[in-house]
């Protein structure tokens, strides 16, 4: 569920700043064309609605270097890694520590249910600001719609027929079959369009009582173009954008622009079809205004109309001097909205970084063997292990001596990433130390099992691998006591011990065979000290050819796991295991 939020959250981001760029390139070609036709700058601003309805389907990168902590990075990358947080115990266990896992012992399972707690990130919340924005515009839009149809369903009546009849003219002048349906509306102020698609007009009965028939026809043939239009259905999608993009102001502002410049196009619109004067359209507008009356409700929503404050600058642009009437965009003027649209809407400007590899190696330190040959075996201690690999992670972390052998391997090869800061004096060991602390490089035990990672990123994959492996290289050198070592010290112990038992057994032998040489063979020809001085001598000889035994067997077995590999030693070298992708932001 985050994921997505955090997806739906960098989307809006990015569509946003590209929004505000377009818009205020628009704003300047729009003031450009102020003079011009009110279908161009109409079209114009229409390329905002589709940019914020049309997902971005062709991406220009542009680089940039990365302004995000590489500490931050690696924490998104490894996210899928459950990692031990735990600090490091104060006592630090030898490597001769707990004995080997019983494959049963490590079978079981842990009685110890982990309870996570699911928190929301701050772009989780975000996206889910968000979404509470969306459902709560578009419920109270469709609500406002609801309600507006059933309270025109109610209170309109049809055109009357005489009315009617004069509208008929306009079918030849807009080239339509016939006219949408014409309803008189009781409780409106000024006429206005309302639908989805097309749409029907609305008039107030104000508008009954208008004297000069060419009058009503203008103010008819107003609404028709935007019947003819589609204004309602786009007046629609601008709903569905301003919800989408609700906390945007630059959106609503559009928008209003938009209704602006519709009125203005359907004003050209009437001039140009019905070859009208500026005048008379205006005085038209004029005597609609004068016998509308102060409505006591708002219009429904989705409706088409001109706010009666905007009805002033109508005038002023009509009766300009030298105006020029269109109607419909002139085919350059389409062209060019046409290609900025094409260029605009499906394009968005990625911010890339470099990609950061995410480079990783592992170690695996094994359960030490029991400290004596002959003691008895004991029960795997898992969390004692668990403590000791957490130690060895910590060792690995901050041993100043393992990273000055580190930053002594790394110095000759002219690492761009121990390059020093300018103006301050090389210090490999102490930019292995930040990079550690920063995150960028992080050393930590992979849960059940008995391998240590050391994972770092960086946009150099192969400086990446040079450093962990350094570092890997290093601590088996400083740490690995090897299963070999071990065991050629314990057989030479146990041999020493082999030999010492047979000379002892040996001259035991001996004695005994002089003893019953001189005091008898029988027990009826020995005095009783004699006697018990032979069974002493006999129960010693037992016994040390018991132990001599026991020390061959145990030879035995080490001669058998020769073959085993160290208990410290490399287990993967440094691989490139993932890529923080080439997406931008």
């Amino acid at each position: 569920m985050d994921m997505y939020l955090n997806g739906v959250v960098w989307y809006l981001a990015a569509q946003s700043w590209q929004i505000a760029l377009l818009t205020l390139a628009l704003a300047i070609a729009a003031f450009v064309l102020r003079r011009r036709s009110a279908h161009v700058r109409y079209l114009l601003w229409l390329i905002v609605v589709v940019k914020c309805l049309v997902p971005p389907l062709h991406a220009v990168p542009l680089k940039v270097r990365p302004t995000t902590p590489f500490g931050s990075v690696i924490s998104s990358l490894l996210s899928h890694v459950q990692r031990t947080s735990e600090p490091p115990a104060a006592v630090v266990p030898t490597l001769s520590g707990p004995s080997r896992p019983h494959p049963q012992e490590s079978a079981q399972p842990s009685h110890h249910s982990e309870v996570r707690e699911y928190r929301l990130s701050a772009y989780g919340c975000l996206g889910v600001l968000w979404s509470a924005g969306v459902a709560v515009y578009l419920a109270m839009n469709l609500l406002r719609t609801l309600r507006g149809h059933c309270w025109l369903r109610r209170m309109r009546r049809p055109l009357p027929q005489d009315i009617r009849a004069e509208a008929e003219d306009l079918l030849h002048s807009y080239g339509v079959r016939r006219l949408p349906r014409i309803w008189v509306l009781e409780g409106v102020g000024q006429p206005f369009v309302w639908g989805l698609l097309r749409g029907s007009i609305h008039v107030p009965p104000g508008f009954l009582t208008i004297d000069r028939p060419e009058h009503r026809r203008d103010i008819l043939a107003h609404e028709l173009s935007h019947v003819v239009r589609f204004d309602a259905a786009v007046n629609a999608l601008q709903v569905i954008a301003q919800g989408l993009f609700w906390f945007h102001p630059l959106v609503w502002w559009v928008n209003g622009k938009i209704r602006q410049e519709r009125e203005k196009c359907c004003d050209e619109m009437v001039i140009a079809r019905l070859h009208t004067t500026p005048q008379d359209y205006g005085t038209a507008i004029v005597e609609t205004l004068a016998r509308a009356r102060e409505s006591d409700r708002s219009l429904p929503s989705l409706a088409v109309a001109s706010p009666l404050r905007r009805i002033e600058e109508r005038l002023t642009a009509l009766l300009r001097p030298g105006r020029r009437f269109h109607k419909r965009p002139s085919p350059a003027g389409a062209a060019l909205v046409i290609l900025t649209t094409l260029v605009a809407v499906p394009t968005t400007v990625v911010l890339t970084a470099p990609p950061v590899y995410l480079v990783s190696g592992t170690i695996r330190v094994a359960p030490g063997e029991s400290g004596l040959w002959d003691a008895e075996p004991k029960p795997f201690d898992r969390d004692a292990y668990a403590v000791f690999m957490r130690t060895q992670a910590a060792l690995l972390s901050g041993d100043a001596s393992l990273l000055s052998n580190v930053a002594d391997d790394l110095e000759p090869r002219g690492l761009a990433f121990l390059s020093p800061v300018p103006g301050e004096h090389r210090d490999t060991a102490g930019i292995l130390r930040r990079a550690i602390a920063d995150g960028v490089i992080r050393i930590a035990r992979v849960p059940d099992t008995e391998l240590l990672e050391v994972t770092m990123v960086n946009e150099d994959r192969e400086e990446a691998k040079a450093i962990v492996n350094s570092l890997l290289q290093s601590y088996v050198a400083q740490y690995g006591v090897t299963r070999t070592s071990l065991e050629a010290q314990s057989l030479m112990q146990l041999e020493r011990q082999q030999a010492e038992l047979r000379e002892r057994i040996q001259r035991g032998r001996a004695q005994l065979r002089a003893l019953m040489q001189r005091d008898g063979a029988t027990d009826s020809a020995r005095t009783p000290s004699a006697s018990l001085e032979i069974q002493d001598r006999q129960s010693q000889i037992k016994l040390d050819e018991e132990f001599y035994e026991r020390i061959s067997r145990r030879l035995r077995e080490v001669e058998m796991a020769q073959d085993r590999s160290p208990r410290v030693h490399l287990a993967s070298p440094a691989e490139v295991r993932g890529v923080a992708g080439r997406r931008g932001r």
